[in-house]
């Protein structure tokens, strides 16, 4: 447990000290030592991770020539690393170096706060579902295209995510409604309480897995499997609402005026796709891995918060969306060791 708090604490203060160097050779020193401080623990680890032995696995039965049911961009992954003569690490590696690089394409001055969000929310999942994590990267990589009105760009990059995971596939729709429909704060807002209203009036979930267009969807495939497809067990309650209350503040606490039109919608989307999907996820656990893919809203949230601020109010705002994650998810995760990831070991 150790070993990921110095680790973060360490990537915050390289982060910080990138999100604030003027110099050029010192920033791209900062950047790429952030960049090895993620990368080197992911691509060097052994072992950890719930899935980590289930990848190896992969790694051997597709190069026997055994069918798998897998994504065609994990497929060719796996081949090249076995083509090159590697051995399965590799994978790891290289799975690691591109799901961190899509990452790290965030602005210098709003990289801060994506960066340590991302690692307190993300990071140590991605040493589990690595295949998501890929997609995740990419969708977000995506975003940044498509608030740059870079559309093109955006479909082909979160298209190639989707081809390590098939959940990338949700964003294309959203990201074609975000290029081309505004929604403000209001309208986010007053479409988040109907989306509460009907989920707790109606039971839409069997309705919703059984959608013809999500037929295909890996993680609606695993809702046939018995862990998956049950009830998610709320006890009091309080940390649903806290974390709740938390993503309708760090939403709240952002400024519209101050923002893009453009991005301020487009993040608003990712906003609502979360929101739909955490509280799916309190009646279905398969529904969590749908929410983990929304994550990336939080992303797009801290990049906005990253903007300059003098007022008292919004700075105390800010240091309370950072500590409540850090404390009851990053912490929790790690004393709970959610994605087996403790000990940390390595392959030498």
């Amino acid at each position: 447990m150790a070993f990921y708090i110095i680790d973060f604490f360490l990537f915050a203060i390289f982060a910080y000290l990138y999100s604030k160097s003027d110099d050029i050779s010192m920033t791209m020193c900062l950047k790429i030592i952030c960049f090895l401080i993620i990368f080197l623990p992911a691509a060097c680890r052994y072992g950890i991770g719930t899935d980590y032995f289930g990848y190896v696995r992969h790694f051997e039965k597709i190069n026997s020539g055994n069918n798998l049911n897998v994504e065609i961009g994990w497929q060719f992954l796996n081949k090249l690393v076995f083509f090159l003569g590697f051995r399965q690490q590799f994978v790891f590696a290289i799975a690691s170096f591109i799901t961190y690089f899509a990452i790290m394409r965030v602005s210098k001055k709003e990289s801060f706060f994506v960066f340590i969000i991302y690692y307190m929310l993300l990071y140590t999942s991605s040493y589990n579902t690595v295949r998501n994590a890929i997609s995740i990267a990419f969708c977000f990589w995506g975003y940044l295209y498509l608030i740059k009105n870079k559309f093109i760009l955006c479909l082909i990059v979160t298209f190639v995510g989707s081809l390590f995971h098939s959940s990338g596939l949700v964003f294309i729709p959203i990201y074609f409604f975000a290029n081309w429909v505004r929604i403000n704060k209001h309208k986010t807002l007053f479409i988040s309480i109907i989306i509460f209203f009907f989920l707790n009036v109606f039971d839409l979930t069997e309705i919703i897995l059984n959608l013809p267009i999500l037929e295909n969807f890996r993680w609606v495939q695993y809702a046939t499997n018995n862990a998956y497809n049950r009830q998610t067990v709320v006890r009091t309650g309080l940390g649903v609402l806290l974390r709740w209350i938390t993503l309708f503040f760090t939403y709240l606490l952002i400024d519209e005026n101050e923002c893009n039109s453009k991005e301020f919608s487009s993040m608003s989307f990712l906003f609502l796709g979360l929101w739909f999907s955490d509280i799916l996820a309190t009646k279905i656990v398969i529904f969590t891995r749908l929410k983990i893919c929304f994550f990336i809203a939080y992303l797009a949230l801290f990049k906005l918060l990253s903007k300059e601020t003098r007022n008292p109010i919004k700075i105390l705002g800010r240091l309370y969306c950072v500590i409540q994650p850090f404390i009851f998810v990053f912490l929790i995760n790690l004393k709970n060791n959610e994605n087996e990831v403790i000990p940390y070991a390595m392959f030498f």
